[in-house]
């Protein structure tokens, strides 16, 4: 199903066109819609550099809004703002999205990045047999154990890449992240970070405040936080790793 289709069926959704109706004003929901719009043919790449790991395709995105719709009792939902909505919203859709990695990107971070290096040497045993190979001139055996250091260096470093890409494209330009000229993408940022932290760290309110304010909208960023992690945390049913893709792939 289209992604924005999908969207447009969602408790969440439908709940920030009510809310939105009320103000005479879906400056909201038209950002949300083109960030989805961005973020979904992106997320469709990441298999090509995580072939082992679950889904978190747009269709994870999808299911998480639904299962966010889920858990959020109606009082609470008909009760949050429209920022807040948005912010649930979007968070399912980028707190992933630093897994996403083109070619030219990938080949930069194998060939001058230091933390991959590092990263690559920490693990002894496929580094010896990556050089062994190497002599070998196996370059096939090579490049896999390559591209599995890579994807491991993609998943340690996800939430922090995340953060970044937020950060370039709803700053300013063509998705800026705003309410009435107020930007809000730092609150993303921190709701989306929240779901590669201990639950611990969530206690700090100073990070993830209860009450900060976007012109006259108080948000509380502790709880999207923790409704994104609950969501996303619940999405692990037979569409999210099929059982022929299981065995097709043979994780190790």
């Amino acid at each position: 199903m289209d992604a924005i289709l999908r969207l447009k069926q969602t408790k969440l959704f439908l709940q920030l066109l009510e809310n939105e109706k009320k103000e005479g004003n879906q400056e909201l929901s038209n950002k949300v819609e083109n960030i989805v719009k961005m973020a979904a043919p992106l997320l469709q790449k990441i298999p090509e550099n995580m072939p082992e790991y679950t889904l978190h395709d747009p269709i994870h995105s999808a299911k998480i809004i639904d299962i966010m719709g889920k858990i959020l009792p109606d009082e609470v939902l008909q009760n949050l703002n429209i920022i807040e909505i948005s912010l649930l919203i979007i968070s399912a859709y980028l707190h992933d999205i630093g897994m996403t990695c083109d070619k030219q990107e990938k080949e930069k971070i194998i060939n001058e990045n230091e933390d991959y290096k590092i990263l690559f040497k920490s693990n002894v045993d496929k580094f010896q047999k990556f050089q062994q190979y190497k002599l070998e001139k196996n370059h096939r055996a090579a490049t896999f154990i390559e591209d599995q250091i890579f994807t491991e260096y993609l998943r340690r470093n996800h939430v922090k890449r995340s953060a970044i890409f937020i950060k370039e494209k709803l700053e300013n330009g063509e998705f800026i992240l705003s309410y009435n000229e107020i930007p809000f993408y730092k609150l993303l940022i921190k709701i989306c970070d929240s779901h590669g932290e201990p639950v611990k760290k969530l206690y700090d309110t100073n990070i993830w405040p209860r009450e900060t304010l976007v012109g006259e909208n108080i948000i509380n960023v502790q709880y999207l936080s923790l409704i994104l992690r609950l969501a996303d945390i619940l999405d692990l049913d037979s569409e999210r790793t099929p059982k022929i893709i299981y065995e097709f792939v043979n994780p190790e």
